[in-house]
C-alpha cells in the first residue's frame, strides 16, 4: 500500500506534485508506514513542513486531508488484501445456539467450506468438454 493509496488521493489532483510524493512517501516509510488516523495526521503534518523547507510545491489536497484527519472527518482508505473468491479468505463461523449441539454447528461449517470449493471447481471447465476447439480452461459463462 502507498500513503497516496490510503489518504485517498485522486491522480488528477497530484499533476505536477512528483517531488511532494516523494516527500510524502519518504515521511510515511520514515514513521513506519502507519495506518491510524491519529497516528498519520503528524506525518502529514511534517510533509508540509518538509516541503515548505525544501521549497517543494505541494498539493492543496495534502492541506485539505491534514484539516480533514483533524477534524476526524476523513477515514483512510484501506485496500483489501485478500480475495472474496479464494476459498482460504472465506471463513465461515458460527457462534452457539442453545438447542443445536456444538458439534453440528461444526459439521454444517466443514461441508460448507466443501460446498463451496466445490462450486469454485465448477465453474471452470475445459473449452474441449464444450465443443471448443482447443484445451484451454474458461469459465463455465462464456463456454456455454
Amino acid at each position: 500500500m502507498q500513503a497516496k493509496t490510503l489518504l485517498g488521493l485522486k491522480e488528477d489532483l497530484l499533476i505536477g506534485a512528483e517531488a511532494a510524493l516523494e516527500v510524502l512517501e519518504h515521511c510515511w516509510e520514515t514513521a513506519g508506514r502507519p495506518e491510524d488516523e491519529k497516528e498519520l495526521l503528524p506525518v502529514l503534518k511534517r510533509v508540509l513542513d518538509c516541503c515548505v523547507r525544501q521549497g517543494v510545491t505541494y498539493p492543496r489536497i495534502f492541506l485539505k486531508r491534514k484539516g480533514e484527519l483533524t477534524r476526524g472527518e476523513f477515514k483512510l482508505r484501506k485496500e483489501l488484501t485478500t480475495s472474496f473468491t479464494d476459498p482460504a479468505a472465506v471463513r465461515f463461523t458460527a457462534g452457539s445456539h442453545p438447542k443445536i449441539p456444538q458439534a453440528w454447528i461444526e459439521n454444517g461449517i466443514e461441508q460448507s467450506k466443501k460446498d463451496f470449493e466445490a462450486i469454485l471447481l465448477k465453474q471452470r471447465v475445459p473449452r474441449g468438454s464444450r465443443g471448443g476447439s482447443r484445451g484451454n480452461w474458461t469459465d463455465r459463462s462464456i463456454a456455454q
